[in-house]
């Protein structure tokens, strides 16, 4: 018998990702996303790099985090240096990542109890 709730069991945990796709909690989600323990944004607008840094910006206030984590699909790929600054303004460690590294780094962090985002590009083959 359970006598105390489990917050990790209740948060979004990624469980798989592939060709175009991310899974939260078995569910599959196509295109990009963005997964925290408590939020799931299915309709982040960037669908490739090029256009990351403008969404990125707008989720800095959005959300309550610590970390955030870039998954930039099947490589790894830079932004603008400004992006990054804006993100270390604020306190909040942006790194920057394949989508695979990112999701399975998402789930360590979380699993620490850690406030991180991971805003997750698909990955396309």
């Amino acid at each position: 018998m359970k006598l105390h709730s489990d917050p990790i069991a209740s948060s979004n945990r990624i469980t798989g990702y592939g060709l175009g796709y991310v899974a939260v909690n078995e569910v599959r989600i196509a295109g990009s996303v963005v997964v925290t323990p408590t939020r799931l944004l299915k309709d982040w607008a960037p669908d490739e790099f090029s256009k990351v840094s403008s969404a990125c910006v707008c989720l800095i206030n959005e959300l309550n985090i610590e970390v955030a984590l870039l998954g930039t699909g099947a490589s790894q790929q830079f932004p603008r240096d400004d992006l990054v600054a804006r993100f270390a303004s604020r306190g909040i460690g942006l790194e920057i990542m394949d989508t695979a590294a990112a999701c399975r780094t998402y789930n360590i962090l979380m699993t620490e109890g850690r406030t991180v985002a991971a805003m997750l590009l698909p990955i396309s083959g």
